[in-house]
């Protein structure tokens, strides 16, 4: 396994690990976040297949636990490779601050995947962190802030033994969050698994499933 970290201290780049700034980017509330999620995910699998010539295929899977949710999304696209994740964790260029769920058309993709994989921290839910599966190699992605309030971004690479060489599956998990009578966000707390995302494990076809709370859409 391999690690590659960054880090960075200027102050705008911390913005995107903020939940205002987030909320901002999305252009929705964060009790929408889950939509923007799954649209995001779907926006990126769709632009993959268009890139490569191909008709799409995208699975979605959706998975809920007691104020926890994520969503698994692979295709078939072409792939993405460990350069173009670094260029796209490369937090230190803010380059809109746009929104990114306008419409219920394709999305702006800019920052849409920076800031998806900056949702866990700014939601709160340290359980678990995004992947990147791609071309061989598994990619768990790092990103919020360190102690002093620093970003610290970074991803580890490790072999995928899935035996799928195309396509590209990406897992973000969140916290899924609500405002109160006193104003501010708070978890949610829902009727589903106490175990939330912790009795989240990968199949042998490499997909991911939650025990016993699991709904998928294909």
């Amino acid at each position: 396994m391999t690690s590659k970290r960054q880090l960075f201290s200027e102050p705008q780049v911390a913005q995107y690990f903020e939940l205002s700034t987030v909320a901002k980017m999305a252009g929705r509330p964060a009790r929408d976040f889950h939509r923007v999620l799954v649209k995001e995910l779907v926006d990126n699998s769709l632009d993959a297949a268009e890139a490569a010539g191909i008709a799409p295929e995208i699975r979605v899977q959706i998975i809920g636990g007691e104020g926890y949710f994520a969503a698994h999304v692979p295709d078939n696209g072409l792939g993405v490779t460990s350069e173009t994740l670094d260029k796209l964790l490369d937090y230190s260029t803010f380059t809109s601050d746009k929104a990114l769920y306008r419409t219920p058309t394709r999305g702006q993709q800019g920052n849409a995947r920076k800031v998806l994989f900056a949702m866990p921290f700014a939601t709160g839910y340290e359980r678990q962190s995004p992947e990147v599966v791609s071309l061989g190699f598994k990619h768990t992605i790092h990103a919020g802030l360190d102690d002093a309030g620093h970003p610290s971004v970074g991803r580890e690479r490790s072999v995928d033994g899935s035996g799928k060489d195309l396509g590209t599956s990406m897992f973000v998990p969140m916290r899924v969050l609500y405002r109160s009578q006193r104003g501010g966000w708070r978890a949610q707390r829902g009727k589903g698994s106490r175990a939330g995302l912790r009795a989240l494990q990968p199949t042998r076809e490499g997909e991911f499933c939650a025990l016993p709370t699991a709904h998928s859409a294909g």
